[in-house]
């Protein structure tokens, strides 16, 4: 089994991306279910074989402990690896050959809680491997795309997978708009030459933070895609064939 972590930003197309892979991967013939890992989405684009939701009840839980969206979505999150086992259980009882795990889009529930390192660790009997989305509109805005590149740095420390970095949304942008910030992307000192002309203030952490990234970017491919279009999902699929 592969397990298959979708992890990003709120907007970056974790939810669409989940529905798109399952579709080609069934046209494939591959055995592939979804799971949904957030109690707090009203509707999903897919139908999830597995879902958070019919164990936890984000309304109940504000209800019960007087809390509000945010607080209430932190318990419920918490609340996760409680319920873990009637998940795992699914899980084992449709035994798919692919799991696609799409997690919530308050992305600090996946960096900065215990849920999803939990889950990992459950689910240590299968192969994992994780996409981190970056939201190639808002990357247009060089601050932005260093800040999701961080941010997926983050991701693969906190869960110590293998990570690829997923360039949504491609199909906003023109090909010459998508190839020079693919290319500004996979360039710290393109993208640190970007950074000064768009007048963000370079004191040394900055230009650290920037030019560090050449040296641990090297972990991740970049992979431009489109939910919409279907541009990239095949090799999405590629790289889940290699690691079934």
């Amino acid at each position: 089994m592969l397990a298959v972590f979708i992890v990003g930003l709120a907007g970056a197309g974790k939810t669409y991306l989940t529905k798109s892979l399952k579709e080609y991967l069934k046209l494939l013939e591959e055995d592939v279910i979804s799971v949904n890992l957030d109690p707090a989405v009203s509707r999903t684009p897919y139908h999830p074989e597995i879902d958070v939701r019919d164990y936890i009840d984000i309304n109940e839980i504000m209800d019960r402990y007087d809390l509000g969206p945010n607080g209430a979505l932190i318990a419920a999150y918490d609340m996760l690896a409680t319920e873990f086992d009637n998940v795992l259980q699914e899980i084992n009882y449709q035994s798919p050959s692919i799991l696609l795990l799409d997690t919530p889009g308050q992305m600090e529930l996946s960096t900065l809680r215990k849920s999803v390192p939990y889950i990992r660790e459950r689910l240590s009997f299968a192969n994992q491997v994780c996409f981190f989305l970056i939201d190639s509109f808002t990357a247009l805005n060089p601050v932005d795309l260093v800040t999701q590149l961080w941010l997926s740095v983050i991701t693969h420390f906190k869960l110590n997978l293998t990570l690829y970095n997923v360039l949504s949304k491609i199909d906003l942008l023109s090909k010459d708009v998508r190839r020079e910030l693919i290319e500004s992307a996979r360039n710290p000192e393109k993208l640190y030459e970007k950074l000064v002309v768009s007048g963000k203030p370079m004191d040394e952490t900055t230009k650290h933070l920037v030019r560090d990234l050449d040296n641990i970017m090297g972990y991740s491919e970049l992979i431009p895609c489109s939910s919409l279009t279907m541009e990239g999902i095949d090799v999405l699929c590629q790289v889940i064939e290699e690691f079934k």
